[in-house]
């Protein structure tokens, strides 16, 4: 998190144009875990910049800027403790999400297996697609079950023109999608 664009970009204004003062609406915006926040305080400090934040409302460093204010300090504490709190929770939150809808069926991210069709009618379902992909994969298995290698299968399946979903240019059937 420390290597953050945003704070790439401030550290870079800092040393190339004189910054000596940096403004935040809420302090999760400059860090949301305590460490990377106590080190991009630390950094402000030693650069006797200043940091105004509006929510909660303080400032980091005293008048002559070279030590952290008591109450900023608690501030900084406090409100770091809470965002790296939120932080575990939201990725708790989202791993909780993702396992229901993938015991409800339904897409959460990520690549569909080959076969498979997401119904947006019916809140992202994943599906068989029976129009499409599912009929190739059957004709593959048959082949396969018939005594045709994987590369063969590959082969084949190029040469009647049938797409796979490859991201590169030539869209071609591989042994590793047979």
């Amino acid at each position: 998190e420390e290597d953050r664009l945003g704070i790439t970009e401030l550290k870079t204004l800092v040393a190339s144009q004189g910054v000596n003062c940096v403004y935040v609406s809420e302090l999760s915006r400059l860090a949301r875990t305590e460490k990377v926040l106590w080190s991009l305080v630390d950094y402000l400090q030693t650069n006797r910049i200043q940091l105004k934040c509006l929510h909660p409302s303080f400032t980091l460093l005293n008048d002559e800027r070279d030590e952290i204010k008591f109450e900023s300090r608690l501030m900084v504490s406090t409100f770091g403790t809470l965002a790296t709190k939120e932080a575990i929770e939201k990725k708790s939150r989202f791993a909780r999400g993702k396992a229901r809808k993938a015991k409800e069926g339904k897409y959460n991210g990520g690549a569909i297996p080959y076969g498979y069709k997401i119904d947006t009618e019916q809140d992202n379902l994943i599906v068989i697609d029976e129009e499409g992909e599912a009929k190739i994969v059957r004709e593959i298995f048959n082949l396969y079950e018939n005594g045709m290698s994987q590369m063969h299968i590959a082969q084949e399946m190029y040469k009647r023109g049938i797409p796979s979903r490859a991201v590169r240019t030539t869209k071609r059937f591989t042994i590793s999608l047979v």
